[in-house]
């Protein structure tokens, strides 16, 4: 058989002579002119410019709503604590204790019986165990104050329920200063004080609403055709002071008694953040639904004690401690059955009478027992303990003396 031998086809246009293959040419690729690049960059700097604007705008309303939220909490804050207290005007208040003492543009000064610190008191709004003796009764006339931004000193009179108890109606005061602490010229700080304590801050930022006062007094006044309405006090007629010594007095009339018709108050104030011009305002009336209204003074005739008190000193876990029982008041377990706890004061041999109660228990027990741990070895006390009916009228006190034994 023949060889049969494959050749190459000739090669048809130009070649190489060396016989390699030609390298393929570049195809033209579309790109970008200059032009369309600095389209590009001017479209992509608005993109960002806006959106960084955007991004800003956004920011800075969330800022705003935020310092506005703040604004109208402290104004919330502010009248929340002004109604609170406020409301309680003229709760539980001895013979001739008045239920407004003093009230102006600025400073408003009410009588109530508002915290105690004695458990299941009865006739305060609020308990407090922590509250120190000193802010949870009256004022005296040996512990008058002045009335903060103005030159009213109060009382001039001892409030005693009858049977000789000393109020338990606290003083309080809530008043408008300026803010001496930023450089505004307008913006004030609310203060509230009880007593003769040192006042605490309720807000600040605190503005005027206009040209309107931060207080304004709404009393019972009789009109033509009309049997009673609520109408303002004229600001001429500022300001109100309860100079008379007691509520009700001879000499508590008009003008003297034109306070004794206050029956709420009108607050008008405004709030703005710090360094900002945008202000809100808020109007409320707070009522004193209490004012005006007599406490009634029995509950029939003082109470009957008729117990005798027993004290006993002893030892208990290696500490000294003073023990004093008695039975159930007469007026508890039978006649008028009115009895709604026990009062008990204590004073240190030699040491001055106290007029503010030590202690207090709630009546319906069978028998009733007061455990005094704290005592010094070795000291004698004197205990008084009386009953009180709902008036609140106290019996007479049932004294006994115990001594506090001294620890082996």
């Amino acid at each position: 058989m023949r060889d049969v031998q494959c050749t190459r086809p000739p090669r048809t246009g130009s070649g190489r002579k060396d016989g390699r293959e030609p390298r393929a040419r570049f195809e033209s690729r579309p790109g970008f002119t200059l032009l369309e690049l600095l389209i590009s960059t001017v479209v992509l700097a608005v993109v960002i410019g806006t959106t960084l604007s955007f991004m800003s705008a956004q920011r800075q309303a969330f800022g705003t709503g935020t310092a506005r939220a703040e604004v109208l909490r402290n104004l919330q804050h502010a009248v929340a604590m002004l109604e609170r207290d406020l409301r309680t005007t003229g709760t539980n208040l001895a013979q001739g204790q008045p239920f407004v003492v003093y009230g102006d543009q600025y400073v408003i000064a009410v009588n109530a019986d508002y915290a105690s610190n004695l458990a299941n008191d009865p006739s305060a709004v609020y308990y407090d165990p922590d509250a120190p003796n000193e802010v949870v009764a009256a004022l005296t006339s040996k512990t008058k104050i002045t009335i903060p931004g103005t030159s009213f000193r109060y009382p001039d009179s001892t409030y005693r329920y009858r049977g000789g108890q000393p109020s338990f109606a606290e003083l309080l005061i809530f008043f408008f200063a300026p803010d001496t602490t930023t450089a505004e010229p307008d913006d004030y700080v609310l203060y509230r004080q009880v007593n003769a304590q040192p006042p605490e801050v309720v807000a600040r930022g605190i503005y005027r609403s206009g040209d309107r006062p931060f207080f304004e007094y709404l009393a019972l006044t009789e009109v033509t055709g009309t049997a009673g309405a609520i109408e303002p006090i004229p600001a001429a007629s500022l300001p109100l002071k309860h100079s008379a010594s007691a509520h009700l007095a001879p000499d508590d009339t008009l003008p003297a008694a034109l306070i004794d018709q206050v029956r709420g108050v009108r607050v008008n104030m405004a709030a703005a953040a710090r360094g900002s011009h945008g202000r809100r305002a808020i109007t409320t009336v707070i009522r004193f639904p209490n004012a005006g209204l007599q406490v009634e003074q029995t509950c029939g005739s003082a109470p009957i004690f008729g117990r005798p008190v027993f004290a006993e000193g002893r030892i208990v876990g290696g500490k000294p401690e003073i023990r004093l029982s008695w039975d159930p008041a007469v007026d508890e377990a039978g006649g008028e059955s009115d009895v709604i706890r026990y009062v008990i004061w204590r004073r240190a041999a030699g040491d001055p009478e106290s007029t503010e109660p030590y202690h207090s228990i709630p009546s319906g027990g069978q028998q009733y027992e007061f455990r005094d741990r704290y005592v010094q070895p070795g000291t004698t006390y004197e205990y008084r303990v009386a009953a009180q009916d709902c008036t609140p009228t106290l019996s007479g006190p049932v004294s006994v003396i115990a001594t506090a034994p001294l620890v082996p």
